[in-house]
């Protein structure tokens, strides 16, 4: 299971790209597990967990709730969100039905700072990282909104 922690190793810090996922199902697939995978609840206890720690460090948001357009992600708290996309994964889940949860994308604040340091869609994530950034968790604490 991921932890804050080991996120932050070179073996997870991928995911922490803001170019990463929009879909759970891509996340799925970062995560290294495929459509057969979908319906393991261990897989999913793996997502809900790692969705938590990345909405609690601030650099994703849910852009767009697909079953609720009018709602904001904004005014829901992180457990909230989760609990959401807990719902919404039901059993018996496809492919196509994950373009039904949820669009995620990266907090303005983190895109925007991570653009000012050069990073662009084509920069190598982990590179960039290693050379420009150093301790991604620091700068994280140090550069998001308070």
């Amino acid at each position: 299971m991921i932890t804050k922690k080991n996120l932050f190793t070179n073996d997870y810090v991928d995911l922490l790209s803001p170019e990463t996922f929009e879909f759970l199902n891509l996340l799925i697939g970062q995560l290294g597990y495929n459509r057969e995978d979908y319906n393991d609840p261990e897989v999913k206890k793996e997502v809900l967990n790692l969705i938590k720690i990345i909405l609690d460090l601030d650099i994703i948001t849910v852009h767009k709730w697909m079953d609720d357009l009018t709602l904001l992600s904004e005014h829901m708290t992180t457990d909230e969100i989760v609990k959401k996309i807990d719902r919404l994964w039901m059993k018996s889940i496809e492919y196509p039905d994950f373009y039904k949860i949820a669009l995620f994308g990266p907090k303005d604040w983190y895109k925007n700072k991570l653009e000012k340091m050069g990073f662009t869609p084509t920069t190598n994530w982990k590179t960039f990282v290693a050379t420009k950034i150093g301790d991604l968790e620091k700068w994280i604490e140090y550069n998001r909104p308070k």
